[in-house]
């Protein structure tokens, strides 16, 4: 035989006992080449082994008390697996048996056998109970030892796998899986001891499966009984199903459920239900649960209007009972019926009536009208169907390019799925096609004249007997050859086909979403940057529909908000398309309003669902879709989101006095009052909200805080009616009071206190504490709150609650001085253009017989004008009267007028250079004034028209806070100062030339008489004195109208001081300083005099003094001539 290297020896847990000897088997593992023959007990080599191996064997184990022999029953594969009993007396325990086996090892190494010996030994393991099944989330250990207090080898397996390190074996939190074979091992040097046991992990909780609380059948039916905890699937249970006589009626092995066919023993219903009661059982582990089963009397319910059932039509459900005075339940497929905006139960009525308002589509189903009455129960069914629907397009392709040289492709217009023959007419400008469809879509053949025509409107119509609907497609003929056209470009995931320009092109949304994306082609062919999108995913449409129902009065209001907000927190954790905004919206507003109206309560997991997706819907990456929502000034933009926080928030039921939710943009705190004396306080980001006890004295309330710190970015920008710039400075902070003791919600003794901090503004600003006014189409109202700031700090007080804000705007400079002198100087200098302009009336003639003069002071008088109605539009749009229709027309005229005067400016300057520098050139006086009024009047015109059309179309032409040029959005302020800034240099430029020329060369350098010189030097000198005063008067009001500059007082007295008496510079420079006008203006004013005093004289005078009078005046006259040549 061959000699073994190493022998493993198994001892099985299995003990037989018999009355007369016990045999305890065991197996031997040799490691050697199995021989088939070993299988053979009749063989040479099974009978030598077997002997061999009982001779070494009985000396181990010969001095065990009740010993007697070896027995060797077998060899199989395995190397070679030897079993064997030690047989002996009931004397002989297994605690013996395991001291003495050590022996095995030494008697058999001396014939050169290794032995290794494992013994499954029962006891060895320690279990925390003495249970089997054992409950979901609790924490179990296992010990694992043989003798208490020695430090022993002890390995845990799961399935033959290592389940945990060595030592005692803990599951934390046990679950179902944790369930399995388990088994310890203690290793030694001879031998290993082993024990196994079955772990089975169920939920303590587990309930039968929701049952209605009656099933009621005609004759006989199945009810079932199923378990909804998890569990290990291969495991059986025993299941029992009693009566209500606690009869045992039914029983077997199930794994999940079970069902009992019920039958009606008699032809008359029972008059009083029956409880089934079903039970599982697994070893110590029952759970059980009970039906109520009933028989009912079947009826049949009626619906009017007979025949065929419109869309909007009054449809009533009549429920015929033989019963008075029952207890009444309606239902649609099963989901009960409650009134709602679309359903009203009428029960007080004999018989009992369903009536549905405004029916539609969604409607069809399985009606039940269950009445009970003393255990009796009636029951009528109907299914609604059949509906007629109003046809509805489906969003066609509203517009679209065609080449007037291709073949036109048909047009197609599609409705919603529709069972009834529908009416179309395609409309074709005088032309009309009428036809009937019973699918889905209609097609056109579009007709078009050649060469190619103008662009067309195609009209598609359809009509059923429920009603009509119908759409325009714009159609866009493209010629080449004349038109310009958008190329075909893929962007954004779509392909864009060429496009006329001037118009859109459009697309349906992805797969799975509804709705279209489209995209400008601009007058120039160009793409425009934004590809404007209006999709919704169809979960977020199917959710609306099915709060929809819900809000008709299909299902519990209170058993169905849950579940859809826990839809919504799934739906809204992914990325959001603007429809799927909107469409969250007015489900949100749906599900408040159907809330408040039941007065449901919003338990803690609920709020927490909720509080998770209006922070998912307020994330600030989608501030710029809410806003392009806010513009629309539809229904459902995110005025909606705030109310439905501030709502529900009231219909919270805490189960703690103390509370919090905090989600990424949303926190809520609040604490529940019994009577309490405490003051109400919470902290949130850079907000403290104070609400003192007064106000809250003996109540039983709740009060909730819910912090929104990207809603004030994403609510619409509506703020008060005010000149200032507003913007909201701090997050949005909304409190809810919600009265538990059936007092009134009367907070006229209201105060709240709130602490908000402005950051990322580093310019002084004004703060104004608001809330938001829900009224009308909603905006930020600073009705009851009253301010206090310190630093960054605004301390808000408000007498009532909402939700609340602090607005900021750009300090401004309100001096009572500065308005003096703007008001005063710009009146004054309106009073001196004025009187300037009634002295050029008045010595106007003196002017037209000079080239020089009659140009000069027909710029004068020019400049007089423009600046005088500049002044006068200065006024009203400072004044408190600028009102915002009246804005954008104050801003085109002051700009236009001040571009008005720069120009003319620049025209005194021209006209000098002009003279100056080309004195042999001779023009024209109408060829001068020609130039003059195209320069002065012609260029402001077209630098003004072509500001406002480029901004305005995007309400980007004015400030906000002022009337004047933009800057922040379209830099339109560049229109005004440039080229006031480029005429000033210009002008500059021309009078250093004229200066050069005149000190250099002298009056020889300079073509004319002496009085030409004279009156050139005095245009000279007036523009050097007003252009570096009005250059500087609009430098620095750049400066003072630039942003951040609004609270810089000495800028703004400056320009102030500057702008009031420009109109008084030009009286003083030109008029009351010149000579030769002060002289013509005292000859009218002395001729006037003069002829008033000749007319009262005595016609009896005498010639002499005629004479001399006559003489006086020809030499005055003399005088005046001369000096009318000087100038």
């Amino acid at each position: 035989m061959t000699t073994p290297t190493s022998t493993i020896l198994t001892t099985t847990a299995t003990v037989k006992l018999t009355q007369s000897a016990v045999a305890v088997q065991i197996q031997l593992h040799l490691n050697m080449t199995f021989n088939p023959q070993y299988e053979n007990h009749s063989s040479s080599q099974y009978k030598e082994l077997s002997t061999r191996l009982e001779k070494h064997l009985s000396k181990t184990y010969e001095r065990i008390k009740g010993f007697q022999r070896i027995r060797i029953t077998g060899f199989s594969k395995g190397s070679v697996v030897t079993s064997y009993d030690v047989i002996g007396t009931t004397e002989m325990s297994i605690e013996e048996i395991t001291r003495s086996t050590s022996g095995v090892v030494s008697n058999l190494a001396k014939a050169n056998i290794s032995v290794n010996v494992r013994m499954k030994k029962k006891g060895i393991v320690k279990s925390p109970s003495s249970e089997v099944v054992y409950e979901v989330g609790t924490k179990l250990t296992f010990s694992c030892f043989d003798q208490p207090g020695v430090n022993e080898n002890v390995s845990w397996f799961k399935e033959n796998t290592s389940a945990s390190p060595k030592g005692n074996w803990t599951i934390q939190i046990a679950s179902f899986t944790d369930s399995g074979p388990y088994r310890c091992e203690i290793n030694s040097a001879f031998m290993t001891l082993f024990e196994s046991v079955e772990i089975v992990i169920l939920e303590r909780r587990i309930t039968i499966k929701q049952l209605p609380e009656s099933l009621t059948y005609l004759s006989s039916g199945n009810i079932s009984c199923c378990l909804s905890g998890e569990h290990d699937p291969t495991l059986t249970f025993l299941v029992t199903w009693h009566s209500s006589a606690d009869t045992i009626i039914k029983r077997g092995i199930v794994s999940n459920c079970t069902s009992l066919l019920v039958n009606n023993a008699g032809s008359i219903p029972k008059s009083n239900p029956e409880n089934y009661t079903c039970t599982f059982s697994y070893r110590d582990f029952t759970v059980s649960g009970t039906v109520k089963v009933g028989f009912y009397i079947k009826g049949n319910m009626s619906i009017t209007p007979k025949g065929a059932i419109k869309e909007s039509d009054i449809v009533s459900l009549t429920c015929p009972l033989p019963i008075a005075n029952p207890t009444m339940k309606w239902t649609k497929d099963d989901e009960i019926i409650t009134n709602g905006s679309v359903f009203i139960l009428l029960d007080d009525e004999v018989p009992p009536r369903l009536e549905i308002e405004k029916i539609k589509s969604t409607h069809e189903g399985n009606y039940s009208c269950i009445a009970e009455q003393d255990g009796m129960t009636y029951q009528a069914k109907r299914t609604l169907s059949g509906i007629i629907t109003k046809p509805r397009i489906t969003k066609p392709t509203s517009s679209f390019t065609i080449r007037c040289e291709k073949p036109l492709p048909p047009l197609q217009c599609c409705i919603e799925r529709s069972s009834q023959t529908t009416t179309v007419t395609w409309t074709q400008g005088k032309v009309k096609t009428t036809g009937k469809i019973k699918k889905d879509c209609s097609s056109y053949k579009l007709s078009i004249t050649r060469p190619c025509p103008q662009d067309e409107t195609i009209n598609c119509f359809f009509r059923n007997d429920a009603g009509n609907d119908q759409e325009d497609i714009k159609i866009y003929i493209l010629n080449p050859e004349v038109d310009r056209a958008c190329e075909n470009t893929s962007r954004g995931g779509f392909i864009w086909p060429e496009t006329k320009a001037g118009s859109s092109a459009s697309q349906p949304c992805p797969t799975d979403m509804e709705g279209d994306v489209s995209q400008w082609c601009d007058t120039k062919g160009d793409w425009s940057k934004e590809i404007i999108e209006h999709c919704t995913r169809k979960e977020f449409l199917d959710l609306l529909e099915n709060v929809n129902l819900l809000k008709d009065g299909i299902g519990d209001v209170e058993e169905k908000v849950p579940e859809l907000f826990s839809k919504m927190k799934n739906l809204t954790a992914s990325n959001l398309y603007i429809g799927d905004l909107e469409t969250s919206s007015e489900t949100l507003n749906i599900i408040t309003d159907i809330s408040k109206q039941k007065g449901i309560t919003i338990s803690n997991e609920t709020m927490k669902n909720f509080m998770n997706v209006a922070s998912n819907l307020l994330d600030g990456n989608l501030t710029d879709s809410w806003q392009k929502i806010n513009d629309k000034n539809g229904e459902w933009d995110s005025t909606n989101i705030l109310k439905s926080v501030e709502d529900l928030s009231g219909l919270f039921e805490p189960t703690d006095n103390t509370f919090e939710i905090i989600e990424t943009n949303v926190q809520l705190k609040g604490n529940r009052y019994n009577g309490s004396k405490n003051d109400f306080q919470k902290s949130f980001p850079n907000t403290i909200i104070f609400i003192p006890f007064k106000s809250i004295f003996d109540q039983i309330i709740t009060v909730t805080s819910i912090y929104l710190p990207t809603m004030s970015e994403i609510l619409p920008k509506r703020f008060p009616n005010s000149s200032k710039n507003y913007s909201v400075g701090s997050a949005v902070l909304s409190t809810v009071i919600t009265h538990h003791d059936n007092s009134s919600n009367d907070n006229s003794d209201m105060e709240i206190s709130m602490n908000f901090t402005i950051l990322n503004n580093s310019n002084p600003y004004d703060s104004l504490c608001t809330f938001w006014d829900y009224s009308a189409n909603g905006e930020w109202s600073s009705t009851g709150c009253n301010e206090t700031v310190e630093g960054n700090q605004t301390m808000c007080t408000c007498n009532h609650l909402t939700s609340f804000s602090v607005l900021i705007s750009p300090k401004t400079v309100t001096s009572l001085g500065l308005e003096i002198i703007t008001y005063v100087g710009v009146g004054i200098s309106i009073g001196a253009l004025v009187v300037a302009l009634i002295i050029e009336i008045l010595i106007w003639r003196f002017f037209q017989k000079n080239q020089i003069s009659k140009i000069r002071h027909i710029i004068l008088v020019n400049i007089c004008l423009t600046l005088l109605f500049a002044d006068i539009w200065f006024l009203m749009a400072v004044s408190p009267l600028a009102k915002e229709s009246f804005c954008i027309a104050l801003t085109f005229l002051m700009h236009f007028f001040y571009m008005c005067l720069f120009f003319w400016m620049l025209c005194e300057g021209c006209f000098l250079f002009y003279k100056v520098v080309f004195p042999f050139h001779v023009a024209t006086s109408t060829r001068i004034k020609t130039a003059l009024f195209i320069l002065g009047y012609a260029c402001p015109t077209i630098i003004t028209v072509i500001t406002i059309a480029v901004t305005q179309p995007r309400n980007i032409y004015r400030r906000e806070e002022t009337c004047f040029l933009n800057w922040d959005q379209s830099r339109a302020q560049l229109a005004f100062v440039v080229p006031a800034f480029i005429i000033v240099g210009i002008n500059f430029i021309f009078l250093v030339v004229v200066v050069y020329k005149i000190c250099t060369q002298g009056r020889m350098g300079v073509v004319g008489t002496n009085d030409d010189i004279v009156k050139l030097q005095r245009i000279m000198r007036s523009l050097a004195i007003k252009m570096p005063v009005l250059g500087t008067t609009w430098g620095i009001g750049i400066f003072a109208f630039a942003p951040g500059a609004a609270q810089n007082e000495g800028l703004h007295y400056t320009f102030a001081i500057l702008n009031a008496f420009q109109g008084l510079l030009i009286f003083i420079v030109d008029y009351l300083v010149n000579a030769t006008v002060m002289h013509h203006l005292k000859r009218v004013i002395f001729s006037y005099s003069w002829k008033k005093i000749s007319s009262s004289q005595n016609t009896q005078s005498s010639n002499s003094e005629t004479n001399a009078t006559a003489k006086t005046t020809f030499a005055t006259k003399e005088k005046s001539n001369a000096f009318d040549q000087r100038l």
